[in-house]
């Protein structure tokens, strides 16, 4: 998105506009959260199914349209996304109202959507299989799967469907959730040291990440418009492979290096004319291994000693 937080702001009010006119129209909530938006749809017990192939529809229509969903908004010049995912799920969720007006809505078919909403790149519909699909013409449209997902599907899979045609599913969502530590590596720079690390950077972590798909590398930083700060923003950005950073093992797979593009930083940095000496942090977060404990050691003479005295 645009680095103008009024952009943006005019941006979403226009998309969810065009999305909530015109598509998912029998909802009956809907909030946004702070990577997109969340709609619940009702339905009782005899209509699941064709409640659920309508959602269905709309949700493939709204992927397919979505390139050119606001293009004939006159206000809208800056770079704004043009692909959009969506996750679907089904079930029993628990309503949080005050008198007559729903507050939200909580429980557990809310994470799974979530969850699969993150699946659904660089595009297309994920869904809950348990979601029921009796219409031909929507079932040829996906593909079956099964993944793990945190939180909601750590040691037995959760089966999917999805659009084989949009969307890639990432092949560390295929393995069990692990149990091992996180490490974080945190790092705060100024925009001018920033500059100094322009083309390929190479960051050499400590350790040597067990699953290289967990990578989460964020960029903190102030927000900026026209060089002057903006009061109590702070942008969040958080880097990709293979676009933002490529990951490789060197030294014979001993030590896990990150090669990032600081070309791009630097752009961004620039379009806010953020001033030279701006704090700028960096952290670096992946799975290791965890610690094996020692053998606990037992004072033998000490036991037999308690045990004699009591």
């Amino acid at each position: 998105m645009s680095a103008n937080p009024s952009e943006t702001a005019l941006y979403l009010k226009k998309v969810y506009a065009r999305i909530l006119d015109g598509y998912f129209t029998n909802l009956s909530f809907f909030k946004p959260t702070g990577d997109g938006l969340l709609v619940v749809i009702p339905f009782e017990e005899p209509s699941v199914t064709s409640v659920s192939e309508r959602a269905l529809t709309d949700a493939l229509n709204l992927v397919n349209a979505f390139p050119d969903l606001i293009t004939d908004e006159p206000l809208i010049t800056f770079p704004h996304p043009e692909n959009v995912g969506i996750g679907v799920s089904l079930g029993s969720v628990a309503r949080l109202t005050a008198k007559r007006t729903t507050l939200d809505y909580t429980g557990r078919p809310l994470n799974v959507a979530s969850r699969l909403m993150d699946l659904a790149r660089p595009t297309g519909v994920v869904v809950d299989a348990a979601v029921p699909i009796t219409d031909s013409t929507i079932a040829e449209q996906f593909v079956s799967d099964e993944v793990y997902l945190k939180g909601v599907a750590e040691k037995t899979p959760l089966r999917i469907v999805f659009t084989p045609n949009k969307t890639e599913i990432p092949d560390s969502y295929r393995s069990p959730i692990s149990s091992d530590a996180w490490h974080v590596e945190k790092e705060s720079i100024t925009f001018v040291e920033v500059k100094k690390r322009a083309g390929t950077f190479r960051h050499g972590l400590q350790r040597v990440p067990t699953n290289r798909h967990r990578l989460e590398v964020v960029v903190r930083y102030p927000d900026y418009k026209n060089g002057r700060a903006v009061r109590g923003i702070e942008r969040r950005r958080e880097l990709a492979a293979p676009t933002d950073y490529e990951y490789v093992l060197e030294n014979g797979g001993k030590r896990a290096v990150l090669k990032v593009d600081y070309d791009r930083l630097i752009r961004t940095f620039s379009a806010i004319k953020m001033p030279g000496g701006t704090n700028i942090n960096i952290e670096i977060g992946y799975p290791v291994e965890k610690p094996v404990s020692p053998p606990s050691t037992v004072d033998l003479s000490a036991l037999l000693a308690s045990i004699a005295t009591k």
